[in-house]
């Protein structure tokens, strides 16, 4: 069964950041999956999560341009966080989504956050308590100085803040904004930019927290 759920997440891996992409640069979301090079058309071994980076050792099978070697690593790590939170449905959810959200962030510093509000209602009614609706109301109004007064902020990161506070304890959610932070900030002194995607920061923040915080 552990094996059905790692072969599971790393099969999500790959057709979540294949359609960030796609999403990213416009194209069709029809068709098969090409060489970004050569645009010649994957076969099924190609298409293999994990196992068609390594037969093809890392390059395109048919004009050998490299292949990142993010993709296997990010597959791998989702198989794992699959075995993990198996019996966590919301928790699948959420990486997904925010897998999704990051990948779009890294692309073009854009991300189609919007699609978390559903999942911040239901989650909102289900959990329903007056200190929740307050604090929830307080991280809009905080954030939105950063992200309208400021400009220090994108208007996806809130959604994102907003339903990790709905769904972690608030030790795992304050571990989780300073994890983000601080690594955010290191990343920023060592490519000496301004300017980074916070939503990969804090996906990678939260899983990390829920791990070796929450289980703790």
């Amino acid at each position: 069964m552990l094996i059905l759920f790692f072969i599971l997440g790393a099969c999500m891996a790959s057709f979540i950041m294949c359609l960030a992409d796609r999403i990213n640069r416009q194209i069709s979301l029809r068709g098969f999956s090409v060489c970004d090079n050569c645009q010649h058309r994957l076969d099924c071994l190609s298409l293999m999560p994990i196992l068609g980076w390594l037969i093809s050792i890392g390059h395109c099978r048919y004009c050998r341009c490299s292949i990142p070697m993010s993709y296997p690593i990010f597959e791998a790590c989702f198989g794992i966080l699959f075995i993990v939170f198996s019996d966590q449905l919301d928790w699948l959810i959420l990486i997904c989504l925010c897998l999704f959200l990051s990948c779009e962030d890294l692309y073009d510093r854009r991300a189609h956050a919007a699609i978390l509000y559903p999942v911040i209602i239901f989650e909102l009614v289900c959990h329903w308590q007056l200190e929740t609706v307050a604090s929830l109301l307080a991280i809009t109004l905080f954030c939105s100085f950063f992200i309208y007064y400021r400009r220090s902020m994108g208007s996806g990161d809130l959604p994102v803040l907003l339903i990790l506070y709905l769904m972690v304890e608030p030790i795992t959610f304050a571990v989780t904004i300073l994890l983000a932070s601080l690594s955010a900030i290191a990343c920023c002194c060592l490519k000496k930019v301004q300017i980074l995607p916070l939503i990969p920061f804090l996906s990678a923040a939260v899983i990390v927290s829920r791990l070796f915080v929450y289980n703790n």
